[in-house]
C-alpha cells in the first residue's frame, strides 16, 4: 500500500495530541495550529488527509471572474484517491466575512472533501454540521460580500502554520497539525509506542499508594523505555 494511503487510513484512529507526541518522540518538530484556529465540529472523529490550498477575499466590494479557481480546486479534490482538505486562506481585512457556508460545504463534500480549514470565519454552522464536513476556522459570522479567489496551489499561512498543497494534515477537536515527510515511515509504530507509554504512565499517576517521588521514578523509567523503543524504529 502507498505510504500516504496507509497514513490517511490508519492515523485517524489516533488523536492529534498523540500524533503530535509521537512526532516529538521521534525527535521531529512539527507545525501545529494556534488557539485562534478552532475546530468547529468537535463531535466529528479525527481526519487525516492531504491539503489543497487556495486564497480568498470574501469582503470585496465587487465580484470578478475568479470562481473558476474554486471549481478547479474541487476538481483536484475529486480526482484524488486519498482524503483531501480544502485549505482556504482568507486574505480579507478584517476577517469579518465568511469564507464558507453550508452551500460551499455541500459542494466540497460532493467532491470528496474530508475537511475545511480556514483562518477566516464561516457561517451556517448548523448546516455545515448537518452536511457532515469537518471544519476548522477562526470563528463565526453571518455573511460575506463578493468572493475573489486566487493562488490555487500557493503556500498559505493559517493558524500559525505554513501549509503547502500536498502537505499531510491531521486534525480533531484539539486542533490541526502538519505531519512532515520525515515522520511518514515511522509515525504509525511511534503512535503505538507512545500510546502504550501514556497508558502505563497515566495508570501510575492515578495510583494512591505511591508517593510523588515514587511516581516520578516510575514515569522516568517508562520514559527511558519509550526512548529506547523509538530509537529502534530508526
Amino acid at each position: 500500500m502507498n505510504i500516504l494511503n496507509q497514513l490517511t487510513d490508519v492515523l485517524p484512529d489516533s488523536p492529534s495530541a498523540l500524533v503530535f507526541n509521537a512526532c516529538s518522540a521521534l525527535g521531529i518538530t512539527i507545525s501545529a495550529s494556534e488557539a485562534a484556529l478552532r475546530c468547529l465540529t468537535p463531535e466529528f472523529p479525527a481526519f487525516c488527509g492531504e491539503a489543497v490550498t487556495i486564497k480568498l477575499d470574501c469582503s470585496a466590494e465587487e465580484g470578478d471572474d475568479s470562481s473558476f479557481l474554486y471549481y478547479e480546486m474541487l476538481e483536484l479534490i475529486a480526482k484524488s484517491s486519498r482524503p483531501m482538505a480544502a485549505v482556504i486562506e482568507s486574505v480579507s481585512q478584517p476577517l469579518s466575512h465568511a469564507a464558507a457556508g453550508d452551500g460551499m460545504a455541500k459542494a466540497m463534500l460532493a467532491a470528496g472533501t474530508a475537511a475545511l480549514v480556514s483562518n477566516g470565519a464561516v457561517r451556517d454552522l448548523a448546516g455545515i454540521r448537518q452536511a457532515g464536513l469537518m471544519t476548522f476556522a477562526g470563528g463565526l459570522v453571518p455573511g460575506h460580500r463578493h468572493l475573489r479567489w486566487s493562488g490555487l496551489g500557493d503556500p498559505v499561512h493559517i493558524g500559525g502554520m505554513n501549509i503547502h498543497t500536498g502537505d499531510l494534515l491531521h486534525g480533531d477537536a484539539d486542533g490541526l497539525i502538519v505531519i512532515p515527510p520525515q515522520c511518514f515511515s515511522r509515525i504509525i509504530p511511534a503512535c503505538r509506542l507512545v500510546r502504550d507509554f501514556e497508558t502505563a504512565a497515566h495508570a501510575e499517576l492515578r495510583r494512591t499508594d505511591r508517593t510523588a517521588a515514587e511516581k516520578q521514578a516510575s514515569v522516568q523509567k517508562l520514559s527511558k523505555q519509550l526512548d529506547t523503543a523509538v530509537k529502534a524504529l530508526t
